[in-house]
């Protein structure tokens, strides 16, 4: 199954607000958990990051609806190798199972990865219910 699960935060300066706009730049700290099966069949999983700074500017369009226009640079990326845990059979002391950490295996050698590195310009509604 392929997926991801992550947290993170944001740290936030508000440039301007007033007369249902406001536009503020933020610096995002992301970090993520993906999973997904290899080519030997294996749950292997890797952790990811990708900070970027944003620039938002949300105008009031209606009551109820804001326009956000949204523009990011993401300026890194760190990608954790693919790995698994392999059960060796043992037990320990407290007889827990004793795992070692194996890489994923990939035909061919093709690895997944992510590349987010660049600029990204978005366009969005949003609908505010109070």
């Amino acid at each position: 199954m392929d997926g991801y699960i992550g947290f993170g935060t944001d740290l936030k300066y508000g440039i301007f607000s007033g007369f249902g706009a406001n536009g503020y730049l933020s610096l995002n700290l992301p970090f993520l958990f993906a999973g997904r099966g290899d080519d030997d069949g294996n749950n292997v999983i890797s952790i990811f990051s990708d900070p970027s700074i944003d620039a938002n500017l949300a105008v009031q369009i209606s009551k109820e609806r804001d326009i956000v226009l949204s523009a990011s640079y993401v300026f890194t990326s760190m990608h954790g190798p693919w790995q698994w845990q392999k059960d060796t059979g043992s037990r320990d002391e407290d007889g827990s199972s004793i795992t070692e950490t194996e890489y994923a295996v990939w035909d061919d050698n093709m690895k997944p990865e992510f590349r987010p590195k660049g600029f990204y310009i978005s366009i969005s509604l949003r609908r505010l219910r109070f």
